[in-house]
């Protein structure tokens, strides 16, 4: 049987289990009308559905035509093509982008429903079958306790607030922090909850992976500040710092090396890209991310140079500094101090 007339047969199919389920008792005589085929076709059907998907199907003579003697049973009616089995395997590898979370072991029972749902032959192609002609290389994430998920997503659904130690990047001991949860974001593998923090009075992100002994307070039920958007907290293109609100332009010189990079990375939908004659490339953009765009100059090295605002490119020279002096009280190779 060539593909199109697998696809043919597998309609055929769908249609018979749907006229025996709406209890229309459908027969050979009635289906192959029906279908414009011959009595044989129809019978090699009716068997196919037996034999393959076990389908419970018998005829009923009281009834004059097929019933299923089991009301649980139902045909397997997910059908898809080869581009789309394609993306079903790229979207099992992409799962590995979510692991050390529970959403990691959801998300693959959900894909398994899925496949479950496929015809036989369908589910014969395994959904590995890219093996290793494919990689994803997710960012590196800390493991996360169930319990903090279900506790932190769960306060964000029936806005109540939550109640947390928590050590922050500065805290050698944790604290016990209670934040009314706005919302939540996934930024390059780890996970941040946006709220107020009752502590501080003031609006604060937490992550996950520095939360332990967590619990819902069903008693403290908070609402949304008026007209709540994430993007006052957050830059999707850049980060999730939130020290700073208003935006503010920035001015990035990348020289003629990683000119490619610089005109291809997208900083905001309405950047400006200008490429000089030494093909140098200037990109001009609009954040609140003080901090992360810091913290990618530093990586970038030599390759990228602050022009605006000033005082980023103080704090960039800043931090120079005090890298440059950690290095040079930095022991040499022989043992002794420089």
């Amino acid at each position: 049987m060539n593909e199109k007339e697998g696809k043919v047969q597998f309609w055929r199919l769908l249609k018979i289990d749907e006229m025996i389920r709406a209890k229309r008792f459908p027969t050979v005589r009635s289906l192959a009308k029906e279908f414009e085929v011959s009595k044989r076709t129809v019978e090699r059907d009716i068997e196919f559905l037996r034999d393959r998907y076990e389908a419970p199907i018998e005829y009923d003579h009281s009834k004059c035509g097929y019933v299923y003697t089991q009301e649980t049973f139902f045909l397997k009616s997910l059908f898809l093509t080869d581009e789309e089995l394609f993306s079903a395997a790229v979207f099992e590898k992409a799962l590995r982008q979510y692991r050390n979370t529970p959403i990691e072991g959801r998300l693959k029972a959900v894909f398994a429903k899925l496949t479950e749902l496929l015809p036989d032959d369908a589910v014969s192609i395994n959904t590995m079958w890219l093996g290793d002609s494919l990689t994803f290389i997710p960012e590196p994430s800390p493991a996360i306790r169930p319990e903090i998920f279900d506790a932190v997503f769960s306060g964000v659904k029936v806005r109540r607030a939550i109640r947390f130690r928590y050590r922050s990047l500065t805290q050698t001991e944790a604290a016990v922090r209670t934040c009314e949860p706005y919302h939540i974001v996934c930024q390059r593998g780890a996970w941040y909850v946006i709220g107020r923090c009752a502590d501080k009075n003031e609006e604060r992100i937490f992550s996950f992976s520095r939360m332990s002994e967590i619990e819902v307070l069903q008693d403290r039920l908070f609402e949304l500040p008026t007209g709540f958007t994430v993007e006052q907290y957050i830059d999707k293109n850049v980060g999730v710092w939130i020290n700073r609100r208003e935006p503010f332009t920035v001015r990035l010189l990348f020289s003629a090396s990683v000119s490619v990079f610089a005109e291809e990375h997208i900083w905001n939908e309405e950047q400006t890209v200008l490429v000089h004659e030494d093909k140098s490339v200037e990109v001009s953009f609009k954040t609140t991310q003080f901090e992360e765009i810091k913290r990618f100059v530093l990586g970038q090295g030599a390759s990228v140079r602050v022009l605006e605002p000033p005082e980023l490119a103080q704090s960039v020279r800043e931090e120079i500094e005090e890298m440059r002096s950690l290095y040079q009280n930095e022991k040499n190779p022989s043992g002794s101090l420089r």
